[in-house]
């Protein structure tokens, strides 16, 4: 008899668990699972059965989370025979004219950001690095190599460089966000002056791998180096993006 209702409450606390569930929670549960790349693009995120099993929920309730993520352009829907639903992989449209966080640009364009941090080291600046930043050869820096996602594909492969002494204990901080915004909140930096170098080149093996491009595949290399509001530099950074999934622009404007 206990066991019987040991196995009735058991029931009813999942029976809660379902009820408690908004569309909105299981939309944010599905761009976790994006972000972290376990759905690759233009592959299907699974039948409605499949997901509603693995959430535990109804399929209207499923259905209400995959329209708020049709609405926000980070899934699509196709009907017909190979119909089915889709991630979203439109490319990444990047305007070199303003700094902005690659978070909260993929965030403005309906896409899920994800991040991967591969590498965080300490080391000392050589001649070009310390030329760059302002600081003396043999200064310690801060290394962040990371992975972006947008909608859980690899679209960019960051190596950031930043003087050590500016942001004590930063490695220590979380370091799968906006960079732009930590520094802001934790260590009143603000970026106000970029300066961009772009080139094309083709993929080096490992970078190959790490993005998911075949081996020659032209990327978009993009060297940075950004000053805050004392005109400071306080990063550089060496970038990498997939030409087929960002689409680099620059606003200009004529005189008047």
């Amino acid at each position: 008899m206990m066991q019987e209702q040991n196995d009735t409450s058991v029931i009813n606390q999942n029976e809660i668990a379902r009820s408690e569930k908004t569309a909105t929670d299981v939309a944010m549960m599905l761009s976790e699972i994006i972000a972290s790349g376990e759905i690759g693009p233009d592959k299907r995120i699974g039948t409605e059965r499949e997901l509603a099993q693995r959430f535990g929920i109804t399929r209207n309730l499923l259905r209400g989370a995959l329209s708020i993520l049709e609405e926000s352009g980070t899934i699509k829907r196709e009907k017909g025979r190979n119909g089915g639903t889709y991630l979203n992989d439109k490319r990444l449209e990047r305007d070199l004219s303003s700094i902005v966080g690659l978070p909260q640009l993929l965030k403005s364009q309906g896409m899920v950001a994800g991040t991967r941090v591969i590498r965080t080291a300490l080391t000392e600046a050589d001649a070009i690095v310390a030329n760059q930043l302002c600081i003396s050869i043999g200064d310690y820096i801060f290394e962040i190599t990371r992975i972006r996602l947008g909608n859980g594909v690899p679209i960019s492969l960051e190596h950031m460089i930043l003087p050590a002494d500016r942001f004590p204990g930063l490695l220590d901080r979380p370091l799968g966000g906006s960079i732009y915004e930590l520094l802001a909140s934790q260590y009143n930096v603000k970026p106000l002056e970029a300066t961009e170098r772009i080139e094309v080149r083709p993929a080096e093996p490992s970078e190959a791998q790490i993005l998911s491009v075949s081996e020659e595949s032209p990327l978009f290399f993009v060297t940075r180096i950004t000053k805050d509001v004392d005109g400071q530099p306080f990063e550089l950074s060496h970038d990498l993006f997939r030409t087929d999934r960002v689409l680099i622009y620059v606003k200009s404007f004529g005189s008047t």
